[in-house]
């Protein structure tokens, strides 16, 4: 098995080069309807998608609140519990962790 190197990174933060797409939407059905989290993560060197990564969606305290894995072309999706201020998670093993 091809061993990565340390410093292999998953995409940057949203401050810098976008290459981990993140789309954040409201439900548009009620002002109280949850936060949707929806992306892509990519490899920042390759641009290719990066699978059965753990996302996590961090409340202000940096507490998870909710988390899944990335599919086979690295999408993914999260259901915030209610609406406010998160920010996201993305490891992997041969990655560098990265918060957004």
């Amino acid at each position: 098995m091809k061993q990565l190197p340390s410093s292999k990174r998953l995409c940057p933060s949203v401050r810098g080069v976008v290459k981990l797409l993140i789309i954040i939407g409201i439900g548009s059905v009620s002002p109280v309807s949850a936060q949707i989290v929806e992306g892509k993560l990519l490899d920042y060197e390759t641009g290719q998608p990066i699978s059965g990564a753990s996302i996590a969606l961090l409340d202000r305290n940096g507490n998870t609140v909710r988390g899944t894995l990335s599919a086979s072309d690295g999408t993914f999706r999260i259901e915030a519990p209610s609406t406010g201020q998160y920010r996201l998670r993305a490891e992997r093993i041969g990655y560098r962790t990265t918060i957004t």
